[in-house]
């Protein structure tokens, strides 16, 4: 890093000298025409260029799902990801996707099994990073600074909350309901949409709640070093960004 360099000449990923714009979420959720106020944040080429595949891995994992792939949003942005899928260099993709399909049990709230449905395995690491990016460009952006490469940024998904223990899920629903009475910023049809606030003044703690597709959500604290061993013992979690 180039300890003259300004933070504008920085990555706000990794703190070495940036040479290109990053779009933040990744660009390629959106179907064309993009929208004219989409967030770029200042980038290396190693961090923008060496993501790009995660990016289109969270695409088509957003408009697999049914509840956001059957969205007016999603509808078009599937057609996108189906003529992707049909090229050739798309074949290796294709069959770690048909390879992860696995039959999953639908009961109802009561415990009561309705059957079947096909799902999918998801590379919970690879969306992480994804998501992970996110957050530390939408710091950037609101806080005019970096957030420190040692945070540790807890992630939480739909999926996730669901199965914690009532005591952390009664923390983090505060957590949630703080971030999510703040401002909402909306980007496209409601493909993005995201709200923040700050956990603690003195330190570089906050939360991030997004949504895309109006039906897939994400909770990221982002816990500084010398917080992050009571954060993690106090949500039980194993699951922080990789």
């Amino acid at each position: 890093m180039n300890a003259n360099a300004k933070t504008d000449d920085l990555c706000v990923y990794c703190g070495a000298d940036a040479t290109t714009d990053d779009h933040i979420p990744p660009k390629t959720i959106f179907s064309n025409p993009r929208p004219s106020n989409l967030v770029t944040v200042r980038s290396c080429k190693s961090c923008n260029g060496g993501d790009s595949k995660d990016d289109e891995y969270f695409r088509d994992i957003l408009v697999f799902r049914e509840d956001s792939g059957s969205t007016p949003s999603g509808e078009v942005l599937w057609e996108t990801v189906r003529r992707s899928l049909h090229r050739p260099q798309a074949r290796r993709f294709t069959q770690a996707l048909a390879n992860a399909m696995f039959d999953k049990e639908i009961q109802t709230p009561n415990g009561i099994l309705l059957g079947s449905a096909p799902a999918i395995q998801i590379k919970r690491k690879r969306i992480n990073r994804v998501i992970t990016r996110v957050t530390r460009g939408l710091y950037f952006k609101h806080f005019g600074h970096t957030m420190p490469v040692s945070d540790t940024l807890l992630i939480y998904s739909d999926d996730i909350v669901d199965k914690f223990p009532p005591a952390v899920s009664d923390m983090l629903g505060e957590l949630v309901t703080i971030t999510t009475s703040q401002p909402h910023h909306i980007f496209g049809d409601n493909v993005f949409e995201y709200c923040y606030c700050r956990v603690d003044h003195d330190s570089t703690c906050s939360a991030w709640a997004m949504r895309f597709f109006s039906s897939v959500y994400y909770f990221v604290v982002n816990v500084p070093s010398n917080y992050a061993e009571l954060a993690m013992d106090a949500l039980s979690l194993d699951h922080k960004a990789g």
